[in-house]
């Protein structure tokens, strides 16, 4: 759920997803076999990329995220590159959108 620019992940709704371990396995099945490193998905969380860290929750000390967080946080960094593409392209949007591989692929992510 969207507030205020930032997302917030509705505990008991929303199904929460470990950052240890579970979001490798997650972005594996998202960005067709991809495999994420621990500390990656832990640096999303606690540095996050070009500025936008992933939504997490603090429950019993572990830290995890949900589904729509991953996706809105992706969706956030495709909004980005694609306005960084459009001052880059003299004002003109991007032809295509992106999707959720090709904005970590972009961000320098590797699988």
């Amino acid at each position: 759920m969207e507030v205020a620019g930032r997302y917030e992940i509705r505990i008991g709704v929303e199904r929460l997803i470990a950052i240890r371990d579970e979001l490798a396995r997650f972005v594996q099945r998202v960005v067709r076999g991809k495999r994420i490193h621990n500390s990656t998905a832990y640096r999303w969380a606690l540095r996050g990329v070009r500025g936008r860290r992933l939504p997490t929750a603090r429950i019993g000390g572990r830290l995890f995220t949900s589904e729509g967080a991953f996706s809105w946080w992706a969706s956030m960094l495709a909004q980005d590159l694609g306005e960084q593409e459009v001052a880059e392209q003299g004002g003109r949007a991007p032809e295509s959108s992106v999707d959720v591989a090709e904005v970590l692929r972009r961000a320098g992510i590797k699988g």
